[in-house]
């Protein structure tokens, strides 16, 4: 038999050869999106109100952060995709003073390329980046 398929483009031709047109027709109009570029950075990460990602920046490939309210504290999630050394030592820099200045926990964790920092604190302004974090 022939399949006989209105559209645009109309398809005359034998069943599997317009099935292969139509898969190579639906393969080109695949829409390339954001989540496309960066789904694995986000697929590490919980939902937050507030969301910010990047690959316009001078210390990783990619940089995330997420800030919400977790327990009645403030929350700060943020995930460096193969972060350069300078900024991973001022990460670890800011972690031994973090206690000090009024922050309830501050974890650095490697996972590969990946490396996630999460700020929590009472005080909002406590988890916000300080420039040290994002240089």
């Amino acid at each position: 038999g022939i399949y006989n398929i209105m559209g645009t483009p109309a398809i005359f031709a034998p069943p599997q050869t317009a099935i292969d047109v139509l898969k190579i027709i639906n393969s080109l109009n695949k829409t390339n999106t954001s989540y496309d570029r960066f789904g694995t950075l986000l697929s590490r990460v919980k939902p937050a109100p507030y969301q910010f990602v990047s690959s316009n920046v001078s210390f990783a490939e990619q940089y995330y952060m997420g800030m919400g309210i977790n327990n009645g504290s403030y929350e700060r999630t943020s995930v460096y995709l193969d972060i350069n050394s300078s900024a991973l030592k001022k990460l670890e820099k800011i972690k031994t003073n973090a206690t000090q200045s009024g922050v309830l926990q501050y974890n650095i964790t490697r996972s590969g390329n990946f490396t996630l920092v999460t700020v929590v604190s009472k005080d909002l302004w406590r988890v916000l980046p300080v420039p040290e974090e994002a240089s």
